[in-house]
């Protein structure tokens, strides 16, 4: 497999059910939590705006993705590669851990 299509070894992903969420955040482990008014995969090719959310919003908005997250189902490392379609009926979460990788 090349290079580019190999996830870093500190990625997780797991879909949940499509409805269950709309909006996209960047939710860091300490801090202010970033509302991102675009889809992901158009945010280097349109305007967009990120908008930082206070500290009661943000607590509010990483407790509920907590909960989310652990009720997702965890997509196994091999199958996260661009040949892999994503499930008609999922939305995809994903976790990095810029620590020790694990």
């Amino acid at each position: 497999m090349p290079w580019f299509y190999r996830p870093p070894p500190h990625l997780e992903v797991r879909t949940v059910k499509q409805g269950e969420l709309h909006d996209r955040f960047a939710i860091p482990v300490e801090g202010s939590v970033y509302m991102l008014g675009s889809s992901l995969n158009s945010i280097a090719k349109r305007f967009g705006v990120a908008t930082t959310l206070e500290e009661s919003s943000s607590r509010l908005i990483s407790d509920n993705y907590e909960s989310i997250w652990r009720r997702g189902r965890a997509i196994p490392r091999q199958s996260l590669h661009a040949s892999s379609p994503a499930p008609k009926d999922a939305v995809t979460l994903a976790t990095v851990d810029e620590g020790t990788g694990a």
